[in-house]
């Protein structure tokens, strides 16, 4: 009879715990945060990064991030200088000369810091146990993320646009560890060398909308690591990738930058 008492309660504070959440989650108007087969969270699903507006409407701003703001990041003197080279004098919105941008004047590939922080095109996320795939939708690139493993010794690692990247889960936050990246597209306000260095942290941080903080870590570039973000992805539900290959013959034309 006592163990049935005890039984039952137990069920009851259960329920009770269970309920309380549920309503709190009503209260917010934000369904539960969807979750994989083995209880992690599920990132699935066709991203957009969000608007400055955007992410003070939805209030998921609540810090900001160290470092990041353009001028302000720890470079060193080589790179400051060329930092400076890249930038348009006559423009009074702070953009970089696209006769400079390697984006344009050699189709290479945007550096990373471009796709995580660009709000204008699509991103999907595909994620199993044993990898992370991210499809982005500015020129199709695509990002693999090989869950629970180390990185090989880097020195038999090719350099590569996308470099080498290994997850693993702390808590209910994807850490994406980054290294041999090419550093042919370094430009702008992200100088880096082959020594970069980058770890996301990726939360699910309600049903609607992933946070993604980045620090930076190249002791070639600057004299110290940084961070940047938060940046935020907000979910697409009926979302779909379009072909966006921005490294076409038809965009060579006079006057025509092929991301603008």
């Amino acid at each position: 009879m006592g163990n049935r008492f005890l039984s039952a309660m137990i069920a009851v504070v259960i329920v009770s715990a269970f309920s309380a959440i549920m309503l709190a989650q009503t209260a917010s108007g934000q369904k539960p945060i969807p979750r994989t087969s083995d209880g992690k969270p599920d990132f699935s699903g066709v991203w957009l990064g969000a608007s400055n507006t955007e992410v003070r409407t939805r209030g998921l701003r609540t810090n900001q991030g160290e470092g990041g703001g353009r001028g302000n990041r720890p470079f060193q003197p080589w790179a400051r200088k060329m930092w400076e080279y890249h930038k348009d004098p006559f423009s009074e919105a702070g953009r970089n000369r696209n006769e400079l941008n390697p984006r344009t004047t050699n189709c290479f590939p945007p550096d990373l810091n471009y796709l995580i922080t660009n709000d204008n095109d699509h991103v999907e996320i595909i994620q199993t146990p044993q990898r992370v795939l991210m499809i982005y939708e500015y020129d199709f690139w695509v990002r693999q993320v090989w869950m629970n493993e180390d990185h090989p010794d880097p020195e038999d690692l090719e350099l590569k646009w996308m470099g080498h990247s290994v997850g693993k889960w702390d808590g209910d936050t994807l850490v994406i560890d980054t290294i041999r990246m090419d550093p042919r597209n370094s430009y702008g306000n992200f100088i880096h060398t082959e020594a970069l260095h980058l770890v996301e942290r990726i939360r699910r941080v309600v049903n609607d909308a992933l946070e993604i903080v980045v620090t930076v870590d190249d002791p070639k570039a600057y004299t110290e690591q940084w961070t940047f973000g938060p940046t935020f992805y907000l979910l697409q539900p009926k979302g779909r990738l379009e072909e966006r290959v921005f490294c076409n013959e038809r965009f060579k034309e006079p006057g025509i930058w092929y991301g603008e």
